[in-house]
């Protein structure tokens, strides 16, 4: 094998468990509610699939903030803070 060839391993670039951030339990379940309450703003996720790491909570921050309301803005920035606090 040249210098250069060597084969990554399939799961390279993905977070494995054990270094993934951690998010409490309550940032999920208020990134849920967002997503459930917010229906127009994430037509797009599958309705099978749930919020479950630090990068799905981020994504309902981000739609949050450029597709919903001022409501879901301010919301969505409080959010940010307690997603921040997890890390």
């Amino acid at each position: 094998m040249k210098v250069g060839e060597e084969k990554l391993p399939d799961d390279y670039g993905r977070l494995s468990p054990t270094s993934a951030r951690p998010v409490s339990a309550e940032v999920l379940e208020e990134a849920r509610r967002l997503v459930k309450e917010n229906g127009g703003v994430f037509w797009f996720r599958h309705p099978d699939a749930t919020v479950e790491t630090w990068e799905d909570v981020y994504l309902v921050i981000t739609r949050l903030r450029e597709y919903g309301g001022h409501k879901e803005w301010f919301t969505a920035q409080k959010l940010w803070k307690e997603l921040s606090i997890c890390r």
